[in-house]
């Protein structure tokens, strides 16, 4: 029996020289099992679910499944790449020139210079950018980072050199981190207030939105039979039921079975990657415009499948742009 069944484990993994091999959805969601129970999972990742996402976010920026678990951390429900990971997807991409960081000066003159250079094209076509980028004491006391409990006080230098190069490297290589965040520079960051816009709010936009049907839903008010004067009420009577008949637990409804966190997930991965074979970026924001819900409410554990659903929908009609 034991001999079967690992003869059936063999068959259903797959190995090659970076070790496994995750070719499906199923396979993902398995490997995320493993990694939960195994306890070795980073703090960030404490569900097969979290795993799952964990895996697909770095697949989409070139990361193997562990590289994907050591690398990202998750701040503030947002995913952030360490810095050494992030400089390292930048020298792999192929782009990067030339790079140099330093921090000159102490105490509350230091100040953190970072310069990297990428070339784009080739021979007569080649494009140079240079991007010099400096974080200093004042832009950390400003952000209100300076003399925060943790590392901002035991590695202030190591710090700012961290705050420098995620400027850096988000300013001149969006295209190989995807808009991530570095994990050093979001240590005690406060949320930011959101941005002035002239985009009427959720509400308003939902008022204004034409009615998918045009049927009056208003209900007619209940008017009651008026009875004779001398008649009297006689109580209905009551429904005669088998002696032995069970009651039968009623089926959950089309919402109910929706909001299974399993199967929104499931679909969350098949529709993020539908968005992204159309030639999508930035699937967060096409789904809050899509559905008209703020960027903080997309995410797997949030949206339901019938959500899930409109999205594709709209992707199929529509594609990818967002008008």
């Amino acid at each position: 029996m034991e001999n079967q069944k690992q003869a059936i484990i063999k068959q259903q993994i797959t190995t090659g020289n970076r070790g496994l091999q995750l070719n499906s959805l199923e396979d993902m969601y398995r490997f995320g099992q493993y990694v939960v129970n195994s306890g070795l999972a980073p703090d960030s990742f404490k569900t097969p679910e979290q795993v799952l996402v964990a895996l697909q976010t770095g697949a989409e920026i070139n990361l193997s499944p562990m590289q994907s678990l050591n690398s990202f951390v998750v701040i503030k429900g947002k995913p952030t790449l360490w810095g050494d990971a992030a400089l390292a997807l930048v020298k792999k991409s192929g782009l990067l020139r030339s790079f140099s960081e330093k921090v000159t000066g102490e105490g509350e003159d230091m100040i953190a210079v970072v310069k990297s250079v990428r070339m784009d094209g080739e021979g007569e076509n080649a494009v140079e950018c240079a991007v010099d980028t400096t974080f200093t004491v004042a832009d950390a006391k400003t952000a209100k980072l300076w003399g925060k409990a943790g590392p901002w006080t035991t590695h202030p230098k190591r710090m700012l050199k961290y705050k420098a190069r995620a400027f850096n490297l988000r300013d001149n290589f969006p295209d190989v981190l995807f808009g991530m965040h570095l994990t050093e520079e979001m240590y005690g960051e406060e949320p930011l207030p959101a941005p002035e816009s002239d985009v009427l709010p959720r509400e308003e936009r939902r008022s204004l939105a034409v009615p998918s049907s045009t049927v009056n839903m208003t209900r007619a008010p209940v008017q009651e039979a008026e009875s004779a004067p001398d008649e009297e009420e006689k109580p209905e009577p009551e429904a005669e039921t088998a002696p032995d008949a069970e009651e039968k637990p009623s089926e959950p409804s089309t919402e109910e079975k929706a909001d299974k966190g399993e199967d929104a997930t499931m679909l969350y991965i098949e529709v993020n990657s539908i968005f992204l074979e159309h030639g999508g970026k930035g699937f967060v924001e096409f789904a809050s415009y899509v559905l008209c819900l703020d960027e903080d409410e997309v995410s797997p554990n949030k949206l339901t499948v019938e959500q899930l659903h409109q999205i594709k929908a709209y992707i199929e009609t529509s594609g990818v742009e967002t008008g």
